[in-house]
């Protein structure tokens, strides 16, 4: 241990929750409703992607956009444009100026204890929070622990140690990069391609495969095609990144840009240079910090259910359902059973 680390008293609860996104906050109020004695883990906001890096502030940045486009083609209306200054205020409220306060008052009036701090397992039923101040506090739990930590990016390993954007540095954008190269074809990418042209980016779009939204009924990649060729955005399709070089000094801040220029070769032979580069190359659940190990399982032993019974992943941590209203119908139907059970 450091000079300047400390370790509290042990606590225990009832139930503890790794990750206070909306399918940790579910499941711990209704435990709490309860009368019983939940512990909420969180290194970030309270509150989680949905809140401040995903549902809210994407919605926020593309309805203006939306109303704008609408002005174009109806008639008694002049002309709107987007104010790229404005558009980011709006963002901002939206998100709370990235204040959680409010969130984390409503848990704690609520009988939930907030933990702040990076939360792995440390054996069984016990969850050892590491805070930023170097201190280390080591819960307990009679029943059970209740991981809802999310997901993470997939890194492509041909961006392995080049400091780029990912999704949360789209929806918290601060720099508006001159030239920005998007990696990817799915709802991320194809969201912040229109936000990011609307901001003042000349954007170009790499994809790997032959449509957008792959997903998606095929007309649906022919329409964003249409309306981004329209817009001035630049879509390469079948076309891959196979070398990127960036010159050293990462920013951290989140929608900073990163550093020096971005250089792309890609697979048909061209260079692309451009001043950020935004990876939307999907994502996978967010186990591998928690410290699987100090209870002998893996991430594929979580994924197929294969834990103790006093462990569980709901929500996108669980690799199925990776939608924020699934995630929180999980939630109330294991509260019930978890209540239940008492």
């Amino acid at each position: 241990m450091s000079a300047t680390s400390s370790t509290t008293a042990e606590q225990e609860f009832d139930l503890i929750v790794l990750g206070a996104g909306p399918i940790g906050e579910t499941l711990a109020l209704a435990v709490a409703k309860q009368g019983l004695k939940p512990a909420i883990v969180e290194h970030d906001l309270v509150g989680g992607d949905c809140a401040y890096y995903a549902c809210k502030p994407s919605k926020a940045l593309l309805r203006p956009i939306e109303v704008a486009a609408t002005t174009q083609h109806l008639r008694g209306v002049e002309n709107s444009h987007v104010g790229a200054d404005d558009l980011l205020t709006r963002r901002d409220e939206q998100v709370s100026n990235y204040d959680d306060s409010g969130q984390k008052e409503s848990l704690e009036s609520a009988g939930v204890t907030v933990v702040r701090g990076h939360g792995q397992l440390n054996g069984e039923r016990t969850v050892e929070v590491h805070g930023s101040d170097g201190t280390t506090q080591t819960l307990r739990t009679t029943r059970a622990v209740v991981v809802t930590t999310g997901t993470t990016p997939n890194i492509p390993p041909v961006f392995d140690g080049i400091p780029v954007w990912n999704s949360q540095d789209a929806t918290s954008v601060q720099d508006v990069p001159a030239r920005l190269v998007i990696i990817g074809a799915g709802a991320v990418a194809c969201e912040a391609a229109t936000w990011m042209n609307a901001l003042g980016s000349k954007v170009t779009m790499l994809v790997r495969e032959g449509s957008l939204m792959s997903n998606a009924e095929p007309f649906v990649s022919d329409i964003l095609a249409d309306q981004f060729s329209d817009a001035g955005i630049d879509v390469r399709f079948f076309t891959e990144a196979t070398q990127v070089q960036r010159p050293d000094g990462m920013v951290p801040c989140l929608g900073k840009v990163k550093g020096g220029p971005v250089s792309i070769q890609t697979s048909e032979g061209e260079t692309i240079e451009a001043e950020e580069l935004l990876l939307a190359t999907g994502r996978r659940p967010a186990l591998e910090s928690i410290n699987l190990d100090s209870i002998g399982l893996s991430t594929d032993d979580v994924l197929e259910q294969r834990t103790p019974d006093w462990m569980h992943a709901l929500g996108d941590a669980g690799g199925k359902h990776r939608l924020t209203h699934m995630g929180k119908y999980q939630a109330k139907q294991f509260a019930a059973a978890f209540l239940d059970q008492q």
